[in-house]
């Protein structure tokens, strides 16, 4: 458990919610994972949502995943189950991971992007580090045109529109 905890503090986790073409229902995200990363790391989509008692399939609206160092080295990757990507970090201590996500379903724990608004559940489109539940990570917005960003997370001082989150959930 020491070292579950060690790993907490060690590992910075930033993502970041952009959604430039609004009109195609695309929510992008990426991940940045620092610090003393496993030889196999694995990202998870969670398949609950608080409140909700069903087991969600929010991987499938997954698109587009990719995978790099911090230096934008190709790192290589499988999907070994439903919600599971596994990234073979080759001994980097950046990871960043990129997707898609169709958000096209307005509902408390879905996602929709339009041309009109962004709304989302950040367990129906964020990915987790395997471990990391517990950790602390920031989530930066990137509002489409003028769009203002609502959220009751806390924000980041001198930061536009990130936020801080002290766990995952």
């Amino acid at each position: 458990r020491s070292n579950q905890t060690a790993s907490n503090s060690a590992t910075e986790i930033s993502y970041t919610v952009s959604m430039p073409k609004p009109h195609t229902h695309l929510l992008d995200v990426e991940v940045r994972i620092r610090g003393a990363l496993p030889a196999q790391a694995d990202l998870i989509m969670p398949v609950w949502t608080p409140g909700s008692y069903l087991v969600r399939e929010y991987e499938r609206h997954v698109q587009d995943f990719d995978t790099k160092d911090g230096q934008g080295r190709a790192l290589r990757w499988a999907k070994t189950n439903k919600s599971n990507w596994r990234v073979e970090t080759a001994g980097a201590r950046e990871l960043v991971v990129t997707y898609s996500v169709y958000a096209n379903e307005l509902t408390v724990r879905t996602n929709e992007v339009n041309d009109q608004h962004a709304f989302w559940n950040n367990a129906a489109l964020l990915m987790y580090p395997d471990g990391q539940l517990k950790a602390a990570s920031t989530l930066r917005v990137v509002p489409f045109g003028n769009w203002k960003v609502a959220t009751g997370l806390p924000p980041v001082g001198g930061r536009a529109n990130t936020f801080r989150a002290e766990n995952f959930d």
